[in-house]
């Protein structure tokens, strides 16, 4: 199973954009849809990066990417933001039929070698009571065992709280990750509290 990925170019591939974006409309509640709200507001400090399922091609973890062809299976993207201490998973996403088969622990291993800095995301946090609760306890046990450790920090907004996970964590990035955040809030008139866990 060999992964092959492109970094999405905004103005030149519109039909791979809009397959990122759909698949993201597909597997995203609208209410997480928010940073950026479209794909079209990112700027220079951020990548989309598209993954393609091919025998053909250089595996994602041998080089940094390669080219795909019009006979690669689009499998998933990443979206990221750039900054200076770390790397912020935005969003990530696969097809449904290529879920649970390993792509994705392969992903994040290579978003780690790629970059050479900590990535760092966040998971709905799981919670008595929350109505997918199994589906909670699923992605946080995924991310553990894809080598991210909780970092005793949670976040909320727009009426979800969720944990953020790191592959390391320390005080600057705790710092640079709010001031991503305080940007966040000033772009979109939006709030948000971030936490430190009992």
């Amino acid at each position: 199973m060999k992964i092959s990925c492109k970094k999405v170019n905004f103005s030149c591939d519109s039909e791979l954009f809009e397959l990122c974006e759909s698949l993201a409309n597909a597997a995203f509640p609208s209410n997480e849809m928010l940073f950026p709200t479209t794909f079209s507001e990112y700027k220079s400090e951020h990548e989309l990066l598209a993954f393609y399922q091919s025998d053909l091609r250089d595996d994602i973890m041998g080089c940094c990417a390669s080219d795909v062809d019009i006979g690669d299976e689009f499998i998933g993207f990443c979206a990221l933001v750039l900054r200076s201490s770390f790397v912020y998973l935005a969003f990530f996403a696969l097809c449904e039929d290529k879920r649970n088969k390993g792509y994705g622990a392969r992903i994040l291993k290579y978003l780690q070698k790629k970059y050479q800095k900590p990535v760092v995301l966040e998971a709905e946090k799981p919670y008595i009571g929350a109505n997918d609760l199994a589906l909670r306890v699923r992605r946080a046990g995924f991310y553990t065992r894809a080598g991210f450790i909780r970092t005793g920090y949670s976040i909320a907004y727009f009426d979800e709280i969720y944990d953020i996970y790191c592959t390391e964590f320390d005080d600057e990035i705790l710092a640079d990750y709010k001031a991503m955040y305080e940007d966040f809030a000033r772009q979109k008139s939006a709030n948000f509290e971030l936490k430190k866990d009992n």
